[in-house]
This record gives C-alpha cells, sequence and structure tokens, in this order.
C-alpha cells in the first residue's frame, strides 16, 4: 500500500478494485445505465467473509465500471483533494467513443449515485463505512468534471485485498453485464473453487426470476467471458456446477 494517500497500485492498462466490491452483489448484473432509482437497505450476497450492509441507489455493473475509472482518473494523485477532469477523456478511457450531452448526462448520474452509495463492510475485526464515492461536481459553464475520494478508501483496499483487472477485457464486455460480473469474480481467484449456478445466481444479483433463464443466459455469458479473455477464463460443466480456469498470475492478485 503507498504511503503517499494515493491509488497507484496498478498499471495503466490495469484498473484495482478491493475484493469485497468483486465477490459480492454490490454492482448489479444489470443491462442498464439508469438503474431502479428506488433507495434500499440490504445486506449484500458476498464471498470470504465478509459482511456488508448497503444504502443507497441501485448499482449496476455500468456503475462499477464508472467507478473503476474513477479511481484510475486520480490513482497519482492525494486522496482528499478535489481533482477536475474533463468528461471526454473519462469516457474515451472506458471505450465510450461517441461524445454526446446523454452520454455526459449518464455518467453525471451514475457518479451522483455513487456519491449516494454507502456501504458497510466488516471482515475479522475490520470495519469501513463510508461512501464510495466522497463528492461529485459538474460545471455547466466549462463542461468539466470533478470528484473526490476519501482518505479513508485506501483502507478498503487493506482490509479486503485488491485485484488489478485487465481493462482491455472488461472493455470488451462493454453491455454484457453477466459477463461482466464473471469477469470481476473470476479475475480476483488464480484458483477458482466450483460453485453452483445459484451461487453464481446470488453473486450476480440479477433480476431474472426463473432459474431457467438465468442458467441459459450464464451459458452464454460464460462463451462471452472466455472470447474476451482469449480463453484465460474458460468454463467447464458439471450438472449445476461450474468450475472456471484462470491462467493469470498468481502476483497479479493481492
Amino acid at each position: 500500500m503507498t504511503a503517499t494517500g494515493q491509488l497507484d497500485l496498478w498499471g495503466d492498462d490495469q484498473r484495482g478494485s478491493p475484493n469485497a466490491l468483486l465477490r459480492s452483489a454490490l454492482f448489479r448484473a444489470i443491462q442498464s445505465s439508469r438503474p431502479a432509482s428506488e433507495w434500499v437497505k440490504i445486506p449484500i450476497f458476498s464471498q470470504d467473509g465478509f459482511l456488508i450492509v448497503y444504502s443507497g441507489p441501485e448499482l449496476t455493473q455500468y456503475d462499477f465500471s464508472i467507478w473503476l475509472q474513477a479511481a484510475e482518473t486520480i490513482k497519482a494523485l492525494p486522496l482528499g483533494g478535489l481533482h477536475a477532469f474533463a468528461p471526454h477523456a473519462f469516457l474515451r478511457g472506458m471505450g465510450v467513443t461517441a461524445e454526446g450531452g446523454h452520454n455526459y448526462d449518464h455518467l453525471a448520474e451514475s457518479l451522483t449515485r455513487l456519491t449516494k452509495a454507502h456501504i458497510h463492510l466488516k471482515r475479522g475485526k475490520s470495519e469501513f463505512a463510508g461512501t464510495l464515492l466522497s463528492v461529485f461536481k459538474r460545471d455547466q459553464q466549462t463542461g468539466s468534471f470533478a470528484i473526490r475520494f476519501s482518505p479513508e478508501m485506501l483502507d478498503l483496499f487493506t482490509i479486503t485485498g485488491y485485484t488489478r483487472l485487465d481493462w482491455e477485457e472488461r472493455k470488451r464486455l462493454n453491455g454484457k453485464a453477466i459477463a461482466l460480473s464473471l469477469h470481476s469474480y473470476y479475475s480476483s481467484h488464480d484458483s477458482p473453487y466450483p460453485v453452483t449456478v445459484e451461487f453464481l445466481y446470488d453473486l450476480c444479483g440479477s433480476r431474472i426470476k426463473a432459474m431457467r433463464s438465468f442458467r441459459q443466459k450464464l451459458k452464454q455469458a460464460f462463451l462471452d467471458l472466455a472470447d474476451a479473455t482469449e480463453g484465460r477464463l474458460t468454463a467447464t460443466w458439471e450438472d449445476d456446477k461450474v468450475s472456471v480456469t484462470n491462467t493469470r498470475k498468481p502476483a497479479e492478485i493481492e
């Protein structure tokens, strides 16, 4: 962990995330940049002894991509400061090349949701409570955006450990919500153990009500995942249990 109060923990072709965000249903596998607006306060399904209670607006995989890019934007800067950026450059970093007011509005809406997204996490004797983003501001005259992460955000990386996600892989999965959720989860394990379809259903936080329909979409999502990772993450099935091989080097997972 850095001693400078910065998030410079990963390379430019990667995005860093606390494992608690990757191994839970906090960011749901919903294919929309505009999730339901209702406010929720619920325990979040998670793995590895993370106890997470979330209160705030519903979050999607789109919001997670925004959060990852926001952390990338400020990673070399001191946490706690207000940092301005151009929204078109931010979106280009996510692989969104079409410029337009609606894309900027979706970005602003997501960043606003993240300032309202409060998590209370426990792992063993360690706890973290706070919002995923401290401040978001939009200057309507200049068009610039500005964000602030609290210095305590480093604690979330320390408590849960973190993973360096392959950003190009994730961008190839844009718009494929279940595959994005799987990419997050399996990238955070060097040797994933077999899990059931029901476990993955809970992990994705899917809105699909029929397990049969989810299973069909899950199988396609694993094919998309294998394609996007060029075979790095591949799945094999045995009835309702899924085994995934990850050829990522263990040193890339902290």
